[in-house]
């Protein structure tokens, strides 16, 4: 029996609490379908960091068979797990940081970002990440691509398989513009992102298939071309809505879930 597993943030997010509303076409669950998967398990959850990411997979690893399929998505590197019971409250860049936890603990998040915050070893805890995950695909022999959902040049990313690009450039080159970015967020999607996994419809079949094609072929996963660009525009809100999954995602803390297929 073959599983997909996923694990990253939330460009792996589809589902709000009820694990029974999945979007359809959602890239990782059509997916799962695509490659004969008997289960899959999406582990995926927002705001997260990458240490959180790992502990996840951690908890999992020794149920994961070399006939199963994975994909880990990478997060910012400038996250950082702060509160063991919120994982979710890892972005200290966000606007409403200060509302997620109590003025003690931004107090102490404050002071971080001022005083301790290093590029460096940002850098560093991004790479043993990398070094964690391949070092564990090859000593279970994991058949697993590495998705960056930020950060992708300079960095060891792939081993088995060769990735470029991020989740990142997907996401981004669907606005026409910034002034057109800004609406979407402030205005058409009432600040927050109502795209499943911060994609449009159309851009999850192409990843599906992409990523499909790597797996089955061994081809390169290129994240930087060949998807829809330049479509979320202030005229153009008709088409969006077809775009759009019909879930109200939620902000809050979000279980993996195991559905049938």
């Amino acid at each position: 029996m073959k599983k997909l597993w996923i694990f990253g943030d939330s460009y792996g997010v589809h589902v709000a609490q009820d694990p029974k509303k999945i979007t359809p076409w959602f890239w990782a669950y059509t997916l799962a379908k695509k490659l004969k998967c008997d289960t899959y398990e999406n582990h995926c959850q927002m705001g997260v960091s990458n240490e959180y990411i790992q502990h996840l997979i951690k908890e999992n690893q020794d149920n994961i068979s070399k006939d199963d399929y994975v994909i880990v998505i990478t997060t910012s590197i400038m996250r950082r797990w702060f509160f063991e019971d919120k994982p979710f409250v890892s972005n200290f860049y966000i606007n409403n940081f200060n509302e997620c936890v109590t003025p003690e603990e931004y107090e102490s998040v404050r002071r971080y970002v001022v005083h301790l915050n290093n590029p460096k070893l940002n850098d560093i805890y991004f790479e043993s990440f990398l070094g964690w995950l391949h070092y564990n695909s090859i000593k279970n022999d994991w058949n697993m691509i590495v998705l960056p959902g930020f950060e992708s040049d300079g960095y060891p990313i792939s081993f088995k398989y060769n990735v470029t690009g991020s989740l990142f450039d997907i996401c981004s080159n669907e606005f026409y513009s910034e002034k057109d970015s800004t609406w979407f967020y402030n205005v058409y999607s009432n600040k927050r992102d109502k795209r499943a996994g911060h994609l449009l419809k159309d851009n999850h079949k192409i990843l599906c298939n992409k990523i499909y094609k790597t797996f089955v072929n061994n081809i390169d996963l290129d994240l930087q071309t060949g998807f829809l660009e330049k479509v979320i525009r202030k005229d153009n809100a008709s088409f969006l809505d077809n775009q759009i999954n019909e879930l109200n995602l939620s902000n809050n803390f979000v279980k993996g879930f195991i559905p049938n297929i």
